[in-house]
């Protein structure tokens, strides 16, 4: 299996404007442990997905970034929705219903081995263009993410994460 899958074959217009599209959380302040296929998220219960608002009613994701606010030896992996898929609690193992999975555009995975480390509790995790191209139409002009681990993972209390999406929107 590639590391980045897009359910959608359809692709950007001849005219599109570039956008990038940041979310911003911290998980909860604890160190639970996570298994491999966790949810990441900002609250142990009642927890909400990532929102990445303003790319507009179609087009293509160029690249992605996460910024994690600890350096670990952990991958994760971003399924991107172009619709709102149920919310997972933090660290409860990801089952997807078939119902949230109609609404899947593409997965990103962030391997340990290609991030970058920033200093002292900071790493860059990037997949750029030569590797991404998710097409995506979302009627609400978000795409959201729900981030899992890909690998067993002792976190920080309270990691803050920065996830960024550059796409190319349809004019």
């Amino acid at each position: 299996m590639t590391s980045i899958e897009s359910t959608l074959a359809t692709r950007v217009s001849a005219k599109a404007a570039a956008v990038r599209s940041t979310a911003k959380f911290a998980r909860p302040s604890d160190t639970a442990a996570y298994a491999a296929g966790d949810v990441v998220s900002d609250r142990a219960s009642i927890a909400k997905v990532i929102e990445f608002p303003e790319v507009g009613g179609s087009g293509l994701i160029k690249s992605a970034q996460m910024l994690m606010g600890e350096t670990d030896t952990a991958s994760f992996v971003l399924l991107l929705f172009d619709q709102e898929p149920t919310n997972v609690q933090d660290n409860a193992a990801y089952a997807p219903s078939e119902a949230d999975l109609e609404k899947l555009v593409g997965m990103v995975t962030f391997l340990n081995a290609d991030k970058t480390n920033l200093g002292t509790n900071l790493e860059l995790y990037r997949m750029d263009e030569a590797h991404l191209d998710l097409a995506y139409t979302s009627d609400s002009g978000k795409l959201y993410g729900i981030l899992v681990t890909n690998s067993v993972w002792t976190p920080a209390s309270a990691t803050a994460f920065t996830l960024a999406l550059s796409c190319e929107v349809d004019q």
